[in-house]
Parts: C-alpha cells; structure tokens; sequence
C-alpha cells in the first residue's frame, strides 16, 4: 500500500495534478516507518514544495521543520559527515525562506545563521566542492537579504559581497552551468539593491547590467523554461528601478516593458501559479508608474487597474502573505495617485485609506520591518494629501504628524541612510506646509529649519 501510493504520488506530480500528489503523498507519509529517512525525505519535500506552489505556507512551513529534524537527526553523530551538515544547511535554508514569506524574520535570521555557520564549520577539504561553495553563496544571499529587510544595509552588503566572491569562483574553478550562472546573476542583482538603497545609482547600475547579460546568456545559451524567463523579468525590473531611480525614466520604461512581456508569456506558456501572478501585476504597477512619470495617466490607470485586480485575485484565491498584502497596498496608492493627478479626490482618498488599513494590518500581523514602518509613511502622507487637497487642514495635520513620528522612529532605529533622510525631510516638509494653512507661524519655520538642516545632511 505505502510502494503504491509513493509511486502514485510521484506521478501524479509529473502529471501535474498536485491536489492528487499531495494527497498520495500524505497518506503514504502517515504509514511509512519513521526509520526509512529517505523515502521520508522524499515526501517531505513533495508536499513542502507543492505546498509552497500553492500558497499554503502553513503545511510548507510545517514540512519545511520535519525535514529539518530529518536532517539533524543525520548530524547527531560526535563527528557528522560533511554531506549530512550540507543537507542540514539546505533544509535550514528553505525552511528560513518560507518563515520570511510568512513575516518571521527573526526566525528566518535564526535559520540563515546557523545553516551559515554548519558550512563554515565543514572541514576545508570540502569547502572547495562546488556543492559546499553554492550553498554557501546561497546562504550569504539569504543573510544579506534579512539584513537588507531590517534595515542593515552595512551587513547586507557584506553579506552579498561575500555572495559574489564565492558565486564567480565556482565559475572561475568549474566552468559554466545555468546553475552556476543563475546563482551570479541573482548575487549581482542583490549588490546592485543595496547599492541603490544607498543612493550609489552607478554601482547599482554596474551590477544589474551584469546580472542583466548573464540572464540573457542563460537563455540564449540553455534555451527557455520557467525560470530563466522569470530570472530575465526580475533583473529587468531592477535594470528599470536603477534607471528610474537615477532619473532615466525612458530607460525604466524600456526595461519594465520588456518585463512585461516575459511575464505575460510565462502565464500564456506555463499556466496560472501564485508567483506568475504576482510577477506579472508587479510588471504592470512598474509599466503604470513608468508611464504616469511621462505623462500618460490613462495608460497608467489602464495598467494600475489590471495589477489591482491581479492582487485582489492572489489575496482571494491563496489567502494572506505579508507580500500579497503589501503588493496590493502598493497598487492602491499609485491607483490613488493617478485619480489624484486627474482630480479626482474622493477616488485617490477612498484608494489611500484602503492601502492605509492595509499596511497597518500588515505591522500588526507581522511585525515591524523598515519597510513596512516606510510603507505606513506614505500612506499616512497620501491620506494626508487628499484631506489636504479637500481643505480639511486639521486631518492632514494629524496623518502628517503620524508620519512624521514613524520617519523619526525609522532615523532612531535603523540609522541614517539617504532614504530614511529624504523621508523625513518630506515629512517635514508636509507639516510645515499644514501649519502655516492653520496659522502656526512658529511651527512651520521650526519644521522648515529642521528640513533645512537634514537635507543638508544628505549632500
């Protein structure tokens, strides 16, 4: 019965039907003897990543721990094999990643250092096999992202610069892979995030236009699938977010166009999924934006209202995630936005309270991340705008003040970055602004010194 629904399992997965994979493999799971590790490995890892295809992180996550309790147990000798420590930093690595899916990042931290620490401890005649070096590249990934997440940029790009090193001597010693030249893609990307969330746009640049040629490389060398499309899409978004950023909105607009089109053809080749979905609405919010900075607000409303109703779907069909909520907070802003610019304000104000709710959910749910304490900024700034625009100085003050607390806060806990200046020298700004509305002389030249002197602080 167990050889039966085993076999059943593994092909109902081929056939792509994972409703009956992971039913088989479940039911197999439940009568298989706790002492054949690897016939357990094996389902564990079906239903942990059918599972996460899914959405359903609960029974990923749930996977995730017992195959990390597999792999312990392998450890447990005095002197554990290196094969058994690298299987224990992989399963510690997927189970960080479904722990910062769902927002715990500090538990995911927990899972990225020590899978980090077991492969720094392996023995140095196996630190050079290519196995040991990428998962090691892997995992400084995985770190440097946290760090990223909360707000540590220093750590986070020792982290990826780390990444990097490891990533090009597994090229440079065993020669080229699609695997091999995906982990160096993905590394350069990330050095290029941290170096845009530090304002150094020509670092970041370097850095994504490598990515950028590698993914190219990967298609034209290996020929299509999923994910070398879906790697071209994202290392275009950042090549967009760079240029935009360093104010080339032509450029942003070139790239997140072609995004686009990857991403369309992903869903129209390869089917519906949870990440297709997202990839293709984050596509379309980057086109909208890109396309309202040039002055099309129809074309940008046009593509903001698809991603909306993309967001809305994920949320309805594969239930909450703090990206699933954060990506549709994000696009009732800049669907708020474009109703603001064309004047309509009671449509940009019902879209800024709708996102508003959204990221304070978010922080209640799942804790505080400089993002998401950012996000709540400019929503409040938004909702402050709208009250603002309609003449009600009193409720811009209030959402203007909130605000302008949490940039504070942002500045006290995470440290300087140029980002976290710009924030509160717009916060400043904002209050400054409502206060000479209401009469408040005093305070708004209080509010505009201090703008005055951070902004100083940036150049």
């Amino acid at each position: 019965m167990t050889t039966a629904l085993i076999w059943a399992s593994r092909a109902a997965e081929a056939a792509q039907d994972d409703g009956a994979a992971t039913d088989h493999a479940e039911r197999a799971l439940a009568l298989l003897s706790t002492e054949d590790h690897a016939l357990r490995q094996e389902l564990l890892e079906r239903i942990a990543r059918l599972a996460e295809r899914r959405q359903d992180m609960r029974t990923a996550l749930s996977a995730r721990r017992a195959l990390v309790a597999l792999a312990r147990a392998a450890t447990s000798g005095v002197r554990p094999s290196s094969d058994a420590s690298e299987q224990l930093a992989a399963a510690l690595v997927n189970e960080g990643d479904v722990l910062r899916e769902i927002g715990e990042l500090d538990a995911a931290a927990t899972a990225f250092a020590e899978s980090l620490g077991l492969l720094r401890r392996i023995p140095s005649t196996y630190k050079g096999t290519p196995a040991v070096l990428r998962y090691l590249s892997v995992t400084l990934d995985r770190v440097g992202d946290i760090a990223r997440a909360t707000g540590d940029l220093n750590a986070a790009r020792a982290a990826y610069t780390e990444a990097l090193e490891v990533a090009r001597r597994v090229l440079d010693t065993y020669g080229d892979s699609p695997t091999a030249l995906r982990d160096l893609s993905i590394t350069l990307a990330r050095v290029g995030d941290v170096a845009r969330d530090t304002g150094d746009f020509n670092a970041a640049r370097t850095a994504c236009t490598e990515a950028l040629d590698i993914a190219r490389r990967v298609l034209d060398t290996y020929g299509d699938s999923p994910t070398a499309l879906r790697d071209l899409s994202i290392t275009l978004n950042r090549v967009g977010d760079t240029a935009r950023g360093a104010g080339d909105v032509n450029a942003a607009k070139t790239a997140y166009t072609e995004a686009l089109a990857i991403t369309r053809r992903i869903l129209d080749t390869y089917g519906d999924s949870p990440t297709a979905l997202r990839d293709l609405s984050v596509s379309l919010g980057k086109v909208g934006r890109a396309t309202g900075d040039t002055g099309n607000l129809n074309a940008a409303k046009t593509a903001y209202t698809e991603a909306l109703r993309l967001h809305r779907r994920i949320l309805e069909t594969y239930g909450d995630t703090p990206a699933a909520l954060r990506d549709l907070s994000v696009t009732l802003n800049r669907v708020g936005d474009i109703a603001r610019a064309s004047g309509d304000v009671d449509a940009a104000r019902a879209a800024y309270i709708e996102a508003l709710e959204l990221r304070r959910r978010i922080l209640d749910t799942y804790g505080e991340t400089p993002t998401a304490l950012r996000d709540l900024t400019t929503s409040l700034n938004n909702v402050g705008d709208t009250a603002r625009d309609s003449g009600d100085a009193d409720a811009a003050r209030t959402a203007y003040t909130e605000a302008l607390q949490i940039a504070r806060r942002i500045l006290d806990t995470y440290g300087e970055t140029p980002t976290a200046l710009r924030d509160l020298t717009t916060s400043l700004e904002r209050c400054a602004e409502v206060e000479e509305r209401l009469g408040n002389e005093a305070a708004a030249q209080t509010a505009r010194e201090e703008a005055r002197t951070v902004r100083e602080r940036l150049n």
